[in-house]
């Protein structure tokens, strides 16, 4: 659709517990710091937009957001990120997805690690 939050399927489960499904469209982090790779690829039929937001316990990341725009009909859009966040408390993620196509067929990538750091106080 248009908008809406992304459905995450998970490849390799977190055996650690860090990284847990929370629901169909958003992980469980518990805090700690994170590295977070996401990419998002789709054909467009015009000249639409896409956009990907970062969503942590329903605020937006902005900062992170990936956006790409189609100049012709029946190009790929793709957008790639890297980023990394700390979170002092447990926080859900989600990616919430925009654009200005009816229906988009997409291809995406997500990779969430935790990083052996400790969170500063």
């Amino acid at each position: 659709p248009e908008n809406a939050p992304l459905p995450l399927e998970t490849a390799i489960p977190d055996i650690t517990r860090n990284i847990s499904p929370y629901d169909g469209c958003s992980v469980l982090l518990t805090p700690g710091c994170y590295a977070i790779y996401y990419y998002i690829s789709t054909i467009v039929k015009k000249n639409d937009f896409i956009r990907l937001t970062p969503v942590l316990n329903d605020c937006a990341q902005t900062i992170y957001t990936g956006y790409a725009e189609a100049a012709k009909r029946k190009e790929t859009l793709t957008i790639s990120r890297y980023f990394i966040i700390e979170l002092s408390t447990a926080s859900t993620l989600y990616f919430a997805w925009d654009s200005s196509a009816d229906t988009s067929e997409i291809n995406m990538s997500l990779s969430i690690e935790k990083l052996g750091r400790q969170f500063s106080e």
